[in-house]
């Protein structure tokens, strides 16, 4: 593994504190492994003291499955990735119910989820039931 910065200088730095599958290197800088070179934001490295993982873009999202109950004896399953919205959640669901989308609040006990934000951001795995409701 070897780094090159902008200026063109060959340099690698390990600080004693890490272990060694962390660089440090220049945020600007371009990292070498093997014969590949990579931009250091797809490459987990450290960046002046401050630890970075790998980019979420690189990253395949899994496909999970979880229950939809209303209570009132629909229990719909759904197929769908985690990085996909609550509102995205909502139309498959609406798709196989048959009511509109708009029509449909998805919860977990007092929490009411928000269409916009992801699957993955409230932490739902797979196999998890949420409460469906109408308004």
């Amino acid at each position: 593994i070897s780094t090159t910065s902008p200026a063109g200088s060959s340099a690698t730095r390990r600080p004693s504190t890490l272990p060694p599958c962390f660089l440090a290197v220049a945020p600007s800088a371009v990292v070498t492994v093997g014969a590949c070179t990579h931009p250091p934001s797809t490459v987990s490295v450290l960046y002046w003291g401050e630890q970075r993982s790998k980019e979420r873009e690189g990253k395949m999202p899994r496909m999970i499955e979880i229950i939809l109950n209303d209570r009132l004896g629909h229990k719909v399953r759904l197929k769908c990735n985690e990085d996909d919205t609550i509102g995205d959640v909502k139309k498959l669901c609406a798709a196989q119910i048959g009511t509109r989308w708009e029509k449909l609040r998805i919860q977990k006990s007092y929490q009411v989820f928000k269409d916009h934000i992801t699957l993955e951001d409230y932490e739902i795995r797979d196999g998890m039931g949420l409460e469906l409701y109408y308004n």
